[in-house]
């Protein structure tokens, strides 16, 4: 079973998330609004995609990709963030970000680079 694990510090945007990846049902789905939990969960489980904001207190989207492509290089990242500048889009792609979503989150996209990283 793939697994998928969603940050944001947000948890409507968690609750959403969970809601639209539970349709595939082939799919074990972990949500955290703590990225530090998040990180702690990543470094001892199995995960194929991790989608991830960019901005959350503690350990910001950036710093947990890097983190997480520092002990487990072969995970998915798709980025996710309201504030798209030119700095954050280069960074994600520099820790290897698969790909950088602006919110509000286009569900179609979504589902394209998920069925796409996940294989579905």
């Amino acid at each position: 079973m793939k697994s998928v694990v969603i940050i944001d510090d947000s948890q409507e945007i968690t609750i959403l998330l969970e809601r639209f990846f539970r349709r595939f049902n082939t799919l074990s789905i972990i949500t955290f609004n703590d990225s530090l939990r998040a990180l702690n969960y990543i470094k001892m489980n199995h995960t194929d995609l991790v989608v991830t904001d960019i901005t959350m207190p503690n350990l910001d989207g950036i710093e947990l990709l890097r983190e997480i492509k520092n002990i487990k290089p072969q995970i998915n990242v798709i980025m996710m963030t309201a504030e798209a500048s030119l700095d954050r889009v280069l960074k994600s792609h520099k820790y290897d970000a698969l790909d950088f979503i602006i919110k509000p989150i286009n569900l179609i996209e979504l589902e394209t680079l998920s069925k796409k990283f996940l294989e579905l």
